[in-house]
């Protein structure tokens, strides 16, 4: 309870500072209702929120911004507020190819499937000619769980799904409590081409004390090729190492490819086409490989809610902006189990997904959202006959001031 009361202080005492330095501020008001289902099971979640943010320039050299969250949300059939400390920065530039960031920053690996998000910590940059070269530590333990959505082991699954409540708010709002230490390169104009280049180094220490404690290192790696400036790959892999407790230390892998192109049409539209890997659960021939176990778990599906870990995605899209202030997406994917030794099956096709999205801004000020779609196990193999139909439905309203 003492850190939820700290990040409140914070909050109030630098929302209070901005006159000081003369800071630009601001708020966006937040309505975002959402149902889901799979056959006679329904569910409903929503939340209105305010979001006030300051942004101060106290000298050439500096910067500093400040948001949270005040949201009242519905979860669980039951209504309950719930404070969130977004991002506060300090950035600094002591040297012109020389910055520092420090406080709750984002960060990501270069492939978006490791550790993405807002974390605390610090990271420092130096301009190298065209490419940068970056190193940060960070700190999750401070993180409101359900935005962090770091789960790597059992125990971090158990205190993940335990509502919030107020009266246990140390056990239940904050996330699992791990060490991040990052090292990166990029080059996004590859000796003067339309080309890119981006390696990282990321380990991860777990902190929590738990006998299921996991340590876990990546190495990423990602390339854009651009041959023409309407059409761009992306192809990117990750090799993990993960050692938990007592057990061998095992190799998690994933690899990724991505094409875009815009098509020469008046409507502005692009159609894109994806595919992405990770190592599963392996047999004992398997020479060590095990699961890919990212820091973040991040979704592959828009409807269906699974990890990276012993999954391959085919991805298709098609993206188009009738107008310049409305944007419209239609997305489908299909989902195999890959390389799993524990699925009890050979039966590797999971469904098949369809999902629709929108993004309209009729004024400056004001953002519509609306998304929807459903997963069809009847379209694979792999789940249980007669498996029920999984579907989303959301919405959005944001109003800034």
């Amino acid at each position: 309870m003492k850190r939820l009361q700290s990040i409140l202080v914070l909050f109030l005492l630098l929302f209070g500072s901005g006159s000081v330095f003369g800071a630009d501020f601001g708020a966006s008001f937040r309505i975002n209702p959402e149902w889901k289902g799979a056959g006679e099971e329904t569910g409903t979640a929503c939340a209105f929120t305010l979001g006030p943010w300051i942004s101060a320039s106290p000298h050439e050299n500096i910067d500093l911004y400040f948001s949270a969250d005040l949201s009242l949300r519905y979860e669980h059939e039951e209504w309950f507020p719930l404070p969130e400390l977004c991002r506060f920065m300090l950035a600094w530039r002591p040297l012109p190819r020389l910055g520092l960031e420090i406080g709750r920053v984002r960060f990501s690996d270069p492939n978006n499937i490791v550790a993405t998000g807002l974390f605390d910590g610090f990271s420092v940059s130096y301009a190298l000619g065209g490419s940068r070269l970056s190193a940060g530590g960070y700190y999750t333990g401070l993180l409101y769980k359900d935005t962090a959505d770091i789960y790597m082991t059992a125990s971090d699954s158990a205190a993940y799904q335990k509502p919030f409540e107020w009266e246990n708010a140390a056990a239940t709002y904050f996330a699992s409590r791990r060490v991040l230490a990052s090292i990166s390169w990029e080059d996004p104009a590859l000796a003067g081409s339309p080309h890119g280049l981006y390696l990282n180094g990321l380990a991860q220490f777990d902190l929590n004390g738990e006998d299921d404690r996991l340590h876990t290192q990546y190495l990423s790696l990602r390339f854009l090729f651009s041959p023409l400036p309407v059409f761009s790959i992306n192809s990117g892999g990750v090799l993990g190492l993960e050692e938990q407790a007592e057990a061998d230390t095992e190799t998690g892998l994933a690899l990724l490819l991505n094409a875009d192109w815009y098509l020469p049409t008046a409507l502005r539209d692009m159609v894109s086409l994806g595919f992405r890997w990770g190592s599963g659960v392996m047999d004992g021939e398997s020479g060590g490989v095990g699961p890919f176990l990212p820091v973040s778990s991040i979704s592959q599906g828009n409807v269906l809610n699974s990890s990276l870990s012993g999954l391959m995605v085919l991805r298709t899209a098609y993206t188009v902006r009738p107008y310049e202030n409305l944007s419209l997406v239609l997305d489908g994917r299909y989902f195999f189990l890959a390389n799993r030794a524990d699925s009890g099956t050979d039966n590797k096709a999971l469904g098949g997904e369809l999902y629709g999205s929108l993004n309209w801004a009729p004024v400056m000020d004001i953002t519509l959202t609306a998304g929807g779609g459903a997963f069809f196990p009847g379209m694979g193999n792999a789940l249980p006959s007669g498996a029920p139909v999984q579907w989303l439905v959301s919405t959005g309203l944001t109003v800034s001031f």
